[in-house]
Order: structure tokens, then C-alpha cells, then sequence
């Protein structure tokens, strides 16, 4: 009986360790998505643009900027705006895509002269 609380200790110690691993990694991995995610409706972007919700409304129906309604009301996804993730920045103007990957600002991606 001995020998089996020996070989099946080891096994338990193993397990233990590796959830413990594997629940750390988990929490990293949510705290990566909810930060890199973050959604804000237009009138939230309108005040951190410093612009009025009609222009990002405007802007959103022209499709330089992507929103989402799978929640109902429209969401924009701040990643798109982010300079180090150019994949998902302006989703719906593939052709612009490379034009805007290298400006400064944000105001100058959604803002910018074609």
C-alpha cells in the first residue's frame, strides 16, 4: 500500500503543479485579451478624438472605422487604432491598410488625407 501512496504522490505532485501552470497561464492570457480588447462606443471615441459623434458616426458608415453591433448598440474595438497590431486596423479599407500602419496618431489614422 505504501508503494502505491509513493508512485501515486509523484503523479499527484505532477498534476498539482502542471494545473497550477496551466491556470497561471490561463489568468495571463485573459488579462492580455481584456487589455488589447477594449470597446468604446462612438460617442466615447468622439470625446477621446475630439470630434463630434455624428463625424465618427460618419466615419463608421464609410467603413474607415470598424464597429461592431453584436452587442446592439455599435462598439469600436480600440485595437484597430493601435500601430503595433496593423492586421486588424481598418478591417473594412484593406487599401489604406498600408498608408495608415506608419502614422503617429491615432487622430491622423482615422483623420488622414488620402
Amino acid at each position: 500500500m505504501e508503494a502505491r501512496e509513493k508512485q501515486g504522490g509523484g503523479k499527484n505532485l505532477y498534476i498539482e503543479q502542471r494545473i497550477e501552470e496551466l491556470e497561471k497561464e490561463v489568468k495571463e492570457l485573459r488579462e492580455k485579451v481584456s487589455i488589447s480588447e477594449k470597446f468604446v462606443t462612438p460617442m466615447e471615441l468622439a470625446e477621446i478624438m475630439g470630434c463630434s459623434r455624428n463625424t465618427i458616426s460618419n466615419k463608421i458608415n464609410s467603413g474607415d472605422i470598424y464597429a461592431t453591433r453584436k452587442t446592439g448598440d455599435p462598439r469600436i474595438p480600440m485595437s484597430q487604432f493601435y500601430k503595433s497590431d496593423p492586421v486588424n486596423l481598418l478591417k473594412r479599407k484593406p487599401e489604406r491598410l498600408r498608408k495608415a500602419a506608419g502614422a503617429e496618431t491615432m487622430k491622423s489614422l482615422v483623420f488622414a488625407e488620402n
